[in-house]
């Protein structure tokens, strides 16, 4: 009898230092606010892995529908190397510290822990830059540095285009 409350108390103390690691992990979502240079060097630094970027935005509803599946393709490929950027595209013309409180609330509420970018560029520079007229739009690197653009209509038409172009990048070597 001692021995299975001591079993049944090891369980339960486990599972809430588990739980507690969790909800730590929560509370590291970050968000920098950055140039188009400070993405580049996000993405160049994971070379060698392949690498999705979540172009989204506040405002956008169907971004935000999206994004959990984001954080889902991050936990279930880090460990296979798959590197997940998100870069918010929200103005910081007027208001910054309010657009940026509201986006890092957002990725809270996700937990979302891997790099989260504000993009301090005007709407017409990454329109142009990355050949997109608005969010959402995902940009998927492979471990060469070769892109894969997928647009909204896209990702729309086909749903699991995304996880089948993930798995099979992380398959190559």
């Amino acid at each position: 009898m001692a021995r299975n409350v001591s079993v049944a108390l090891a369980v339960i103390v486990a599972f809430f230092y588990l739980s507690a690691g969790a909800q730590e992990k929560a509370e590291d979502v970050t968000l920098r606010i950055v140039k188009y240079d400070g993405l580049k060097d996000e993405v160049l630094k994971n070379r060698g892995k392949v690498v999705l970027i979540d172009f989204w935005a506040d405002f956008c509803l169907p971004c935000k529908i999206a994004f959990p599946h984001t954080v889902e393709l991050h936990r279930k490929f880090e460990s296979k190397g798959l590197a997940v950027i998100s870069v918010a595209l929200d103005s910081l013309a007027e208001e910054p510290k309010q657009v940026e409180e509201k986006v890092l609330k957002f990725l809270k509420k996700q937990k979302a822990t891997f790099p989260n970018l504000l993009l301090h560029e005007s709407e017409d520079f990454w329109q142009k830059k990355f050949r997109m007229d608005g969010p959402p739009c995902m940009y998927v690197f492979n471990r060469q540095g070769k892109w894969t653009q997928l647009s909204a209509q896209e990702l729309d038409d086909q749903p699991k285009r995304l996880d089948r172009l993930i798995e099979d990048l992380l398959a190559e070597k």
